[in-house]
């Protein structure tokens, strides 16, 4: 094994990782994945067109969606792919990275919200 599949291998892991704690960082205000959905899909239909991600202002679609049927199904299947042998790492990486930089990006801009509504309810409180 080559030491770039060393250190993609190492990566892909450590990302499969900060994915399923970015997952369970997700917040309540975020839908639940279902079974019509396009994360749902993508893994159980055998239908071609449902094995791509849209994309819109740069951003992947259908990452807003939580638990079991969504991004909790898709951060399982990264874990999972992550310990196996077959997996070829090198390809893997860029995707790993993109659906990790995603979830972050969505923490993020919850976490920024939220943050922004309670300075505003305070701000707003000490008004009385």
């Amino acid at each position: 094994m080559s030491s770039s599949t060393v250190s993609a291998k190492q990566r892909v892991r450590k990302l499969a990782d900060n994915i399923m704690a970015l997952v369970k960082c997700m917040p309540k205000s975020i839908p639940l994945g279902t079974e019509d959905g396009k994360i749902y899909r993508l893994f159980f239909s055998g239908s071609k067109e449902h094995y791509s991600w849209e994309i819109k202002d740069g951003r992947l679609l259908h990452i807003h969606c939580r638990g079991p049927q969504g991004m909790q199904l898709v951060a399982d299947y990264m874990s999972k792919s992550a310990t196996q042998s077959w997996l070829e790492w090198e390809a893997a990486l860029p995707k790993y990275e993109r659906i990790h930089n995603e979830l972050q990006a969505l923490v993020d801009r919850q976490t920024t919200a939220r943050l922004k509504n309670n300075a505003i309810i305070e701000d707003d409180s000490s008004d009385e």
